[in-house]
């Protein structure tokens, strides 16, 4: 954590975005952390505007 409370990294599983943790939807298989959504999606779910349903 920074001086001012934010975050400079996160665990496994989550992304980071403007000093805060976000957990990444765990039906994707990969992420864009430079978008902030799924790129891919695990077998038998389908990927909808960056997310996987």
């Amino acid at each position: 954590m920074s001086f001012y409370g934010d975050c400079l990294g996160c665990y496994t599983g989550y992304y980071l975005k403007a000093g805060s943790c976000y957990l990444i939807n765990t039906l994707c298989a990969t992420f864009d952390y430079v978008n902030y959504v799924c790129s891919s999606c695990y077998n038998g779910y389908t990927l909808v505007n960056g997310n996987c349903v």
